[in-house]
């Protein structure tokens, strides 16, 4: 979405008029009403900028399932399965918004505000199946205001999986998310890549992958959300690691696979007697930082995201990480910022892992963010244990900047010494900086 446009969506006029701009029709009356429905181009930030940054949880198992322990986890979308034993969410939930799969064009649940229409097409069951049930639910007047959406394979499946048999050979992931976009047409760019394996290896393709989704959707003007794994034994650092790389790319929404317990995957957050496992309580650590950070990301635009190296031991003392496929080392001036001149890893231990990335971030107003994350992780590594420090340098415009702290929500000015920012961020985790003030777009004064 442009920034004209998107600066349209949240608007409020004291004229008291109905005008037509940029394809929306703006009720001048103190609202944005909107004619923007599912299906037209923008509706997607549209939706996202209209509701509670998106964290969702695959509910799979009837047997297990407990509302009150699932809202527990920070989730602030309900998602539900056809699995599930409920039609419309309790009456102590019922505030709550939630989204719902539908494989066969299901009736719209009161409550309700996006579709998740079936998971994984290959391109042959894109037309003939997915586009047909995401069109018939556009074809109805109350589901036009709902985000409607599915899921694409992520880069680590391959051709046969992408395009449903083995007879094109050739196709490739770039076509299949191009093919993905048309014809389902889907609001929001939605994939998964489940990056941890049981043997504590992370994939070589995941980060990657999120540079190709939000490659992808920043073309068609798409909002761009990702799965994340719950399951398989990942560490806390790990959990960090997988929502703060989404978050720095840029990413609006957050859905985990899964809550419970699944036939493919095993124990979620909670195992097949319901019992919560050791990812429950690290993982609503994690959900509560994202819904604190996620109210002012949903209105920032990623103008970049770029790899800080750390250094590891080599024979002649210390040699500079290597840059994943699909990044970029940062460089001054990228992604527009106008005041870094320098950031730097400092590991107090050389190795592999310890690296960091930094998101570089825009408003409406052209207000410059950047989000500095720490890469560090592994199998069996808390949060404080892959803590590392940077080191970041500002021209001589910058005294201070600002903090939106991830555990209070509180606006904090950071003052530097001599332009200079040193910083310690757990293992995995990110922190949401701002130049000039402290007015992130997105809180309430």
């Amino acid at each position: 979405m442009t920034s004209a446009i998107r600066a349209v969506v949240n608007i409020c006029s004291r004229i008291m008029v109905i005008v037509p701009l940029f394809g929306l029709y703006v009720a001048m009356n103190g609202t944005a009403a909107l004619a923007l429905e599912s299906g037209d181009a923008g509706f997607g930030w549209q939706w996202v900028r209209r509701h509670p940054f998106v964290i969702q949880a695959a509910t799979v198992d009837p047997n297990t399932w407990d509302i009150a322990k699932y809202v527990d986890t920070g989730i602030t979308v309900l998602q539900w399965d056809p699995t599930n034993p409920w039609t419309t969410p309790p009456p102590e939930y019922a505030n709550m918004p939630w989204h719902a799969y539908a494989n066969n064009g299901a009736p719209s649940l009161p409550g309700q505000t996006g579709w998740l229409v079936g998971d994984e097409p290959s391109y042959l069951a894109m037309r003939e199946k997915y586009a047909k049930i995401v069109q018939r639910l556009r074809q109805q007047p109350a589901e036009r205001q709902k985000i409607i959406y599915t899921t694409a394979l992520g880069n680590n499946a391959n051709t046969t999986n992408w395009y449903g048999d083995g007879s094109n050979p050739s196709y490739t992931y770039d076509q299949y998310l191009d093919d993905f976009i048309s014809i389902i047409k889907p609001d929001v760019l939605f994939f998964d890549n489940y990056p941890f394996s049981s043997d504590g290896k992370t994939s070589d393709t995941y980060l990657e992958n999120l540079m190709v989704i939000r490659a992808k959707a920043k073309a068609n003007n798409l909002p761009y959300w990702g799965w994340l794994q719950a399951y398989r034994n990942i560490s806390e650092s790990d959990n960090r690691f997988n929502v703060y790389t989404h978050l720095t790319t840029g990413f609006t929404g957050l859905s985990y696979w899964t809550y419970d317990y699944a036939a493919s995957s095993r124990n979620g957050m909670i195992d097949n007697k319901g019992d919560p496992t050791p990812r429950y309580s690290i993982i609503k650590r994690t959900n509560a930082e994202v819904a604190i950070l996620g109210r002012s990301l949903r209105f920032l635009t990623s103008t970049d995201a770029r790899f800080l190296p750390g250094r590891h031991t080599a024979l002649s003392g210390t040699a500079e990480n290597t840059t994943p496929v699909g990044l970029t080392n940062w460089s001054a001036g990228a992604g527009g910022d106008p005041h870094v001149q320098d950031v730097s890893v400092d590991s107090g231990q050389p190795g592999y892992t310890q690296n960091g990335m930094l998101g570089l971030f825009t408003d409406d107003d052209d207000n410059h963010y950047f989000m500095l994350t720490n890469l560090n992780h592994a199998q069996g590594l808390s949060a404080a244990e892959g803590s590392l420090s940077f080191t970041m340098t500002f021209d001589e415009q910058v005294k201070s900047i600002w903090l939106l702290n991830r555990t209070t929500g509180e606006v904090q000015e950071i003052t530097l010494s001599n332009h200079v920012l040193n910083w310690s961020l757990p293992g995995g985790t990110g922190d949401l900086f701002k130049y000039d003030n402290g007015n992130f777009v997105g809180l309430v004064p």
